[in-house]
């Protein structure tokens, strides 16, 4: 049995991202970025609202829920996904340091799984939409100011 200095992290377990050219044209993407430490920054409503807003504005976006302390992401094509991950944590770290947050606001990495088949899209969707009541935020998703889905 491994003790707890022996044990892996994720990290340090595999690499981080899939080399660009596996993630394919076209298919939409579900991304989970973590805050920092798993800290609840977004429970601050003025830091939440225009954090929210650079995600559910954006053309790619197909749903989106931007939880206490981490970001559901579903957009419209994977092969985009690494640049617009690292551009939105970048440009949303500034604009978070502009409002007053002075600690690191994202964790390292994220999380992604590519939708193949048409019928999980709204499946995926409504699930980032549902997030706020499985985690007793609310009890109807409707009642959450930070989720949007944009799938007709």
């Amino acid at each position: 049995m491994k003790t707890p200095n022996t044990l892996t992290t994720w990290s340090s377990s595999r690499e981080d991202r899939l080399p660009v050219g596996c993630y394919p044209r076209g298919y939409p993407v579900h991304v989970v970025i973590g805050c920092h430490e798993q800290a609840p920054v977004f429970r601050d409503c003025g830091l939440a609202a225009p954090l929210f807003a650079l995600v559910a504005d954006h053309s790619l976006t197909l749903a989106c829920c931007l939880m206490p302390d981490h970001l559901h992401w579903l957009i419209a094509d994977a092969a985009s996904m690494k640049q617009l991950v690292q551009s939105f944590k970048s440009y949303s770290t500034y604009a978070a340091r502009t409002l007053g947050h002075r600690e690191k606001l994202w964790q390292r990495s994220y999380r992604d799984h590519v939708v193949r088949r048409d019928e999980d899209l709204r499946r995926v969707a409504e699930s980032i939409i549902q997030s706020p009541v499985r985690r007793g935020l609310v009890d109807d998703a409707s009642q959450y100011p930070f989720q949007q889905m944009k799938l007709g």
